[in-house]
């Protein structure tokens, strides 16, 4: 796979393109506390940098309950520093199951566009909503020794898009990273939306050339830079939201003794 052969496509200034990453982290079983959901997006035509919204929700639900406004404040973010409107909108979605594919799409497709809408009436990006999916157990090996990496894994940038994929929905498997310790574990993603209509191999492709701009590696990643994002974003939300949780209560504490004397 050609890392650079479409990547001027997806950073072309007189065609700019944003990049998202949602994510939605809850708390353990049989622990209160609160959900917590991460949209982050690339700030500029390059896509090498990133902002995030984060919202509180309700932790029974899976979907982001504040899509609407969060994908507003991103696109905001994007024209103030790029100077220009993205006229596609590409979603990487982390965190649901098959069974959650067809709702969860649909409520987040729909503020999407409502999103866009707020901006401008006559705003119609083309939307793109790309599932990630990394918590299965199909693993790949190679037939040759000789062609191993790492601990004896496949290649980075090893695609599987026949056989053992999905014969009703477009998905793909795609192994980006290095497997230098155990057994590589690919992604596994699903585009349920494309109105841009890229080809299958142009989503390969694009998805293996944004497991390389995660920042804090410079190799590539298991899973496109803004999911990743999403999820470092989430987990530290989690932790300012459980510390200040614990404040309140306390406060809540001294001011019921206050009360009592």
């Amino acid at each position: 796979m050609n890392l650079w052969f479409s990547w001027p496509k997806f950073a072309n200034k007189n065609d700019p393109t944003i990049f998202v990453g949602i994510d939605v982290t809850h708390p353990k079983p049989g622990r209160p506390g609160n959900s917590i959901a991460a949209v982050v997006a690339s700030t500029d035509v390059d896509a090498t940098r990133y902002e995030v919204s984060v919202k509180v929700q309700r932790a029974d639900a899976e979907r982001v309950v504040y899509v609407v406004d969060a994908l507003k404040e991103r696109l905001i973010s994007f024209y103030r520093n790029s100077g220009c409107s993205p006229n596609h909108i590409v979603i990487y979605r982390d965190g649901i199951s098959e069974t959650e594919f067809l709702n969860t799409t649909r409520e987040e497709l729909t503020s999407a566009m409502a999103a866009c809408k707020k901006l401008d009436p006559d705003y119609s990006p083309t939307i793109s909503y790309v599932v990630v999916q990394k918590r299965h157990h199909t693993r790949f090996f190679v037939e040759n020794p000789s062609d191993a990496r790492g601990s004896g894994n496949i290649p980075p940038g090893t695609v599987v898009d026949e056989r053992v994929v999905s014969p009703c929905l477009f998905d793909f498997f795609l192994s980006s990273h290095l497997g230098a310790i155990g057994t590589s574990r690919p992604g596994h993603y699903y585009v349920l939306h494309d109105t841009w209509n890229l080809s299958a191999d142009e989503w390969q492709q694009l998805t293996f050339a944004l497991c390389h701009i995660y920042a804090r590696c410079n190799r590539s990643v298991s899973i496109p830079a803004p999911v990743y994002y999403a999820h470092l974003a989430c987990a530290r939300a989690a932790v300012h939201n459980a510390d200040l949780c614990k404040n309140c209560m306390k406060v809540a504490a001294v001011k019921s003794s206050e009360s009592s004397k």
